[in-house]
């Protein structure tokens, strides 16, 4: 009896067409959008990764604040300017966005863009706000106050509101990437946006898993996962001789100071992404908050030591 020579764990591909990685890296969104597919096909591969990359660049352009072209940037340059005709893209979202700050009590909010200005402008003179300063910022703070007509296709922002996708976008896109893959076939798969936001389907070739390095010398093993990796301190500003970091807390209009980390493995990218942003906000303390039904499981790092989610069944 012959056997066929592709191993079941790898799924069957022909001797003439074996099974390869394929694999491209482009700019995308501030970092490198690296693509990695399991194939027997590479001209499809090829093909499919192009349209990928083109959809990232899509959508960078719907969600950009840093272009004036960017449909983002001139949605905040309008605000209080009435309803804005938008895209299905930034109309879902800013949904899920509300969502997000729903269930993390405001620890994500994407409409922390004048906090951020402020604090930026800050960093800029060397000279913190001062209170009132950073209590008016807050003023204009609250994802539950863009107005989002779905069946008039607009959104409507306050006057000073803006809107700052950065915690969200990368996540979003790889699920929407992911969706596409899925639809022409592939099922094995890894989608890494710089380290620090991953969608993993399937396994590799040579392993069980999607191993990768991050920053911070941390290793990944990934199956059907999306992580995301965040850190209050990725970036930091200084003002009068005391080092801040990025992430700014919306309920208090202030930077962190604390050094904090976070990895969050959820069921889609955008959970990952918005949750592990929240949690370098609400640090430990949080972990409480993530629901235990919901698939996400994190790891919260501080200068206190490292802390987890305890759900039934969590890896210990």
């Amino acid at each position: 009896m012959a056997f066929p020579l592709c191993g079941l764990a790898l799924g069957c591909a022909s001797l003439t067409n074996p099974l390869v990685h394929v694999s491209e890296g482009r700019p995308a969104m501030g970092t490198i959008l690296e693509i990695t597919l399991v194939t027997s096909d590479r001209e499809k591969a090829r093909a499919v990764i192009a349209r990928c990359f083109a959809e990232s660049e899509r959508l960078e352009m719907i969600f950009t604040t840093w272009r004036e072209d960017g449909e983002l940037a001139r949605l905040n340059a309008r605000a209080g300017q009435g309803p804005q005709q938008s895209s299905p893209e930034l109309l879902r979202i800013l949904g899920d966005a509300q969502g997000f700050a729903r269930q993390t009590s405001s620890a994500f909010d994407v409409t922390v863009g004048p906090l951020v200005q402020l604090w930026r402008e800050a960093g800029e003179r060397n000279l913190a706000p001062t209170d009132a300063e950073i209590l008016a910022a807050r003023a204009l703070v609250g994802a539950e106050r863009i107005r989002i007509d779905d069946e008039r296709g607009t959104l409507t922002l306050e006057a000073g509101m803006s809107i700052d996708l950065g915690g969200l976008a990368k996540g979003w896109t790889l699920d929407r990437l992911g969706e596409l893959l899925g639809a022409e076939g592939f099922a094995r798969l890894l989608l890494n946006f710089g380290g620090s936001s991953l969608h993993a389907r399937g396994a590799p070739l040579d392993a069980p898993a999607w191993r990768i390095a991050v920053d911070g010398g941390e290793s990944l093993e990934l199956n059907d996962a999306d992580v995301s990796i965040s850190a209050s301190f990725g970036q930091t500003l200084e003002i009068a001789g005391e080092r801040l970091g990025h992430i700014i807390d919306p309920r208090t209009g202030r930077p962190l100071r604390q050094e904090t980390r976070t990895t969050v493995s959820a069921r889609d990218g955008s959970t990952a992404e918005a949750w592990s942003t929240a949690l370098v906000v609400l640090g430990t303390d949080g972990l409480s908050r993530v629901p235990c039904d919901s698939g996400i499981r994190a790891r919260v790092t501080t200068s206190q030591g490292e802390q987890r989610t305890h759900c039934p069944g969590d890896a210990k």
